[in-house]
């Protein structure tokens, strides 16, 4: 059996993209799916003392982090872009680069860009499909966070 690298593309781009899905959605234990076991920081911090949360542990991080509003929702919106794949030679791992943005509309408020940044995330191919080994994040925060996250001054200095 040969190794499709058009498939493996298009399922890490999936991959990359479930996060967005269950965050913008209020999908709090799909958000600690997507992290459970995950090496999560920034790119300055050694892998090893990087983050690992079981599913549980980021969900309940998330909630107490993410405002979400009566109906389930942050009324934010992650815009994933520029998702640029390096798969090994071997095809069993793989390093995807992207770029997002965040804009959040409330009624209160007129649409607005609350950060950008951008993530490297190094997968690995199992025999059920393709699985987040790290996750590395950096932002610009230039909005305003305020009504999105509980204690927004946290994240300045990241």
């Amino acid at each position: 059996m040969t190794f499709d690298r058009a498939l493996a593309t298009e399922e890490i781009r999936h991959v990359v993209l479930a996060y967005p899905e269950a965050s913008d959605t209020g999908d709090l234990p799909g958000v600690g799916r997507f992290m459970d076991g995950v090496r999560f920081g920034p790119p300055e911090v050694p892998e090893e003392e990087l983050t690992v949360r079981t599913a549980e542990e980021a969900a309940a991080s998330y909630k107490r982090a993410v405002i979400y509003y009566d109906d389930g929702l942050s009324h934010a919106t992650h815009l994933i872009t520029n998702i640029d794949i390096e798969l090994s030679a071997d095809g069993n791992a793989a390093v995807a680069t992207s770029a997002y943005v965040v804009v959040q509309a409330r009624p209160e408020l007129p649409l607005q860009f609350i950060c950008t940044g951008g993530y490297q995330d190094s997968l690995e191919r199992r025999d059920d499909g393709w699985t987040l080994r790290t996750r590395r994040e950096w932002m610009d925060l230039k909005g305003d966070m305020s009504f999105h996250v509980f204690a927004p001054e946290r994240f300045h200095g990241r």
